[in-house]
Formats: structure tokens, sequence, C-alpha cells
């Protein structure tokens, strides 16, 4: 199906926007590639690749999500990878580029030398930590099966300002002790760096920063 866009108004006359994108038609036009990017984003089949070195941001949906969601892999994961390496970022607020950066981002990576850990972040707008977790995996054999497997992690910004990351498939569901607030944000873009294997993005879902209930009290 096509990717679902929804714009909906609250009494106030105020845009929510809903995104979701299951990948299950070619859909890459719904993406910018974003400036400084070595390279750009194609459709195969049933998900969207990313090479390393790209950026592609979201054309519609909320300017600044409620939650959002991705479902991603890396088919063919092998080998040797060094710390800070095979990563991916999700920004929310700055000006769209590929330039690496630890301002307002949720980012995975490989942590360490010895190839069997996943690293995860969320920092805020000044680039201060607000979660930060390191997922070990048994052996690397693991650690590359995992990543060569469809996974997902989603990304709510709370009332109380505070942040909740959940990975279902590694039992991780933590909510930050610090809160976080941003401003200057932008519709979510996506970044990658030095990766082992481009990302296959499988869904994206991008939440509004405030549902939509309709009482039906006026027309």
């Amino acid at each position: 199906v096509l990717p679902v866009n929804t714009v909906t108004k609250d009494n106030g006359d105020v845009e929510r926007k809903f995104f979701k994108d299951d990948f299950s038609v070619d859909s890459s036009d719904q993406y910018e590639t974003v400036s400084g990017s070595t390279s750009t984003h194609s459709y195969d089949t049933d998900h969207i690749v990313i090479p390393s070195g790209t950026g592609i941001q979201l054309k519609h949906g909320d300017v600044a999500p409620k939650k959002f969601s991705m479902t991603v892999k890396q088919t063919g994961v092998t080998g040797t990878m060094y710390n800070g390496t095979n990563q991916f970022q999700v920004r929310f607020a700055g000006t769209p580029t590929a330039t690496i950066s630890y301002r307002a981002v949720v980012r995975f990576f490989n942590s360490g030398e010895d190839n069997n850990r996943l690293g995860i972040e969320v920092r805020n707008e000044t680039g201060e930590y607000i979660l930060s977790r390191l997922y070990t995996f048994a052996d690397t054999a693991t650690y590359h099966a995992f990543l060569n497997s469809k996974w997902g992690f989603e990304i709510t910004f709370r009332d109380d300002l505070k942040v909740n990351l959940s990975i279902p498939l590694l039992g991780i569901n933590v909510t930050s002790t610090k809160t976080i607030s941003l401003s200057g944000q932008v519709r979510p873009y996506i970044t990658t760096y030095y990766l082992k294997k481009p990302l296959e993005i499988y869904e994206i879902t991008s939440s509004p920063s405030e549902s939509y209930a309709d009482d039906f009290t006026t027309d």
C-alpha cells in the first residue's frame, strides 16, 4: 500500500500529521536526500536501502513527532567493526545534513573493539546524554546474526519531557531520568556512517505530537 500520510485538525484548527510507510510499494519519492550525502537511497522489493554516508529526510509527517519507530536490517554483515562504526542516527532538529552530529539524536553504533556490543544513545540539542545503553551479545556470531535480521526500535517523547526508548527484540524498554527539550525541530531525518553493509529500512512510523479526538459537538 502507499504510505499513510494523514493530516487531521483539532478543534483549534491545528494540523497533526501521521506518517507510516511499510515499503510494500516503491515510496522512495517520499524521502529527500539531505545535503552532504555521498550517495542516495533506493528501493528494493519491500524496503528502502540507505548506503553509508547518506542521509534522508521524511517529506511528510509531523515536525515534532510524539513517537518515531523504524524496523531495520543489514544483510551480509560480517568481519571486524571498530568503535563507533556501523552507525546510523535519527535526528529531530537542526538543518538536515549528512555530516556526523551528536545533537538532537538517537543513534546506534558498534561499541568497542570486541565486535559483540551495540551502543545506543539519545542526546539533546546541545549534545548532552539523555539516555545511554550498551547491549552485549553472547559472541560476535550472535551480534552479526542480530544485525542480519529485522529489528525495530521506538522512541517516545513523553509529556513530562523524558524520553522512552524500546527495542523489543533485545528486551530493552527504558525511560530517561533526564528531560529533553528541543527547539528548531524538523521532520525526522536518518543518517548513516561507516556502515559495514547498507542500512535496509522495512518500516517507518512517525506519530503526531498530539493525538486527535472529535466528540462531534461542533461541525
